[in-house]
This record gives C-alpha cells, sequence and structure tokens, in this order.
C-alpha cells in the first residue's frame, strides 16, 4: 500500500508542475528536465509496482494449487475407506498428515 501512495503522491506533484506551467507563464524548457525526471520516476515506480503484483500472484496459484493437491488427496482416502481398502486408523493417519501439510503450506507462504 505504501508504493501506491507513493504512485498517487508522484502523479499528483505531476499535475501541480503542469498546472503552474500552464498559468505562472514560465517557459515549459526551463521545466521540460525535473518535469521528464518524475516523469520516468513514475514510470519505475508503475513497474516495480506491476512485478510485485505479478509475484503476489503466482505465489497465490502455487498455494492454491498445493491445497487443492492435498484435497484431492484427502478425496481419494475417503474412497478408499468407503470401498474398505484401508482401514479406519490408516485414514485418520493419513488425514491428519495431509491436514499438517495444509497448514504448513499456508504458514509458509503467509509468514514469508
Amino acid at each position: 500500500m505504501k508504493k501506491l501512495y507513493k504512485l498517487i503522491g508522484l502523479n499528483i506533484l505531476v499535475s501541480l508542475v503542469l498546472v503552474v506551467t500552464a498559468f505562472s507563464g514560465v517557459h515549459l524548457e526551463y521545466l521540460f528536465f525535473p518535469l521528464a525526471l518524475v516523469t520516468m520516476l513514475n514510470l519505475y515506480l508503475l513497474y516495480k509496482k506491476s512485478n510485485s503484483m505479478d509475484e503476489q500472484e503466482i505465489k497465490k496459484k502455487i498455494m492454491l494449487h498445493q491445497i487443492k493437491n492435498s484435497l484431492s488427496v484427502i478425496l481419494g482416502y475417503s474412497e478408499a475407506l468407503n470401498d474398505n481398502v484401508i482401514s479406519k486408523d490408516e485414514f485418520e493417519q493419513n488425514l491428519k498428515l495431509e491436514i499438517d501439510k495444509m497448514v504448513n503450506s499456508i504458514r509458509s507462504d503467509l509468514y514469508k
């Protein structure tokens, strides 16, 4: 959120420079270099913000994929229990392991 505030502040600064230039009678060539620097900084911040959002989306997709896999494994154990392929004790043990794996995965992704 801090990056977003910086970006909004920079855009307000660019707008103020343009308004002051238009109403003050100052020639544009005196403000071209500072305005060009501010514009480049604005583009750089936009680039950094988009990259950080992409990284967060990738982390979310990986976490959702891991949770989906664990839920599929739990569903498989449930079907095996219903078909009497595994015992109830085995099912409970495997269920606990998969739930622990999901919880650890979520914790590691949230607290990185």
